[in-house]
């Protein structure tokens, strides 16, 4: 903790704080508008909570977590959508509801999310991070 305020101490000695509060500010409400331009929509997501900008519903989650879900689950039912920062998360719980998904609809819960970092990273080529599908199989083999 103390690091941060000696950081946050150098980069605003000799500054307005004004000015730099006005500048981030700026920079948080243009980067939730532009990942609420460019973020792709799905078409039917199922119910959930709404969620602050940037950070979707990460503030809801911070104190204790498994009670919050679990309070989501009674209000939103056994599938519910939460977003994890700008990353929209299907959430199933449910013993019945987990079976669906995972057994009678796998190939539709079988991949992972698609990240541009990770992409430029693994350049196509890796297998741990890669989503499921014809260039996974052919890597695993």
């Amino acid at each position: 903790m103390a690091v941060i305020f000696t950081l946050l101490q150098a980069v605003l000695s000799g500054h307005n704080i004004t000015a730099v509060l006005i500048g981030i500010v700026s920079f948080l409400v243009s980067l939730a508008v532009v990942s609420k331009l460019f973020a792709p929509r799905r078409k039917n997501p199922p119910p959930g909570p709404p969620g602050w900008p940037v950070l979707g519903n990460l503030l809801s989650l911070a104190p204790d977590p498994h009670l919050q879900l679990t309070a989501w689950r009674r209000k939103y039912g056994d599938v519910f959508s939460i977003k994890m920062g700008p990353q929209e998360t299907v959430v199933v719980s449910g013993a019945e509801a987990m079976k669906e998904a995972l057994v009678e609809k796998g190939k539709l819960f079988s991949s992972r999310p698609d990240m541009f970092l990770i992409r430029q990273v693994n350049h196509q080529f890796g297998i741990i991070l890669s989503p499921y599908g014809d260039q996974w199989k052919a890597v695993r083999r």
